[in-house]
């Protein structure tokens, strides 16, 4: 079941794809929050009607690729810094 929080969300992540020809097959977006009485959360959304093994693929890729200094921060934003044709 998708939620309308979903719906934006994915309308959002649709408008910044990495490549002209790239198309968009999940997304995870993971929260930190902190409550005023110091408890720490994290809260997990995914992409409409996505299989949770799906999406700790994501996860574990993107964590994979920070690991190995693929992306990079720069102008407040995280880079691919790979060439084009290794992002592929």
């Amino acid at each position: 079941m998708t939620t309308a929080e979903q719906e934006r969300v994915d309308d959002v992540v649709r408008t910044r794809p990495p490549a002209p020809d790239a198309a968009l097959r999940g997304w995870v977006l993971l929260a930190d929050w902190s409550t005023g009485g110091g408890q720490d959360l994290v809260t997990v959304m995914g992409s409409p009607d996505a299989h949770i093994v799906f999406l700790k693929g994501i996860v574990h890729e993107g964590l994979y690729d920070i690991a190995r200094g693929v992306y990079r921060v720069a102008s407040g934003y995280v880079e691919d810094v790979r060439s084009p044709a290794q992002a592929q």
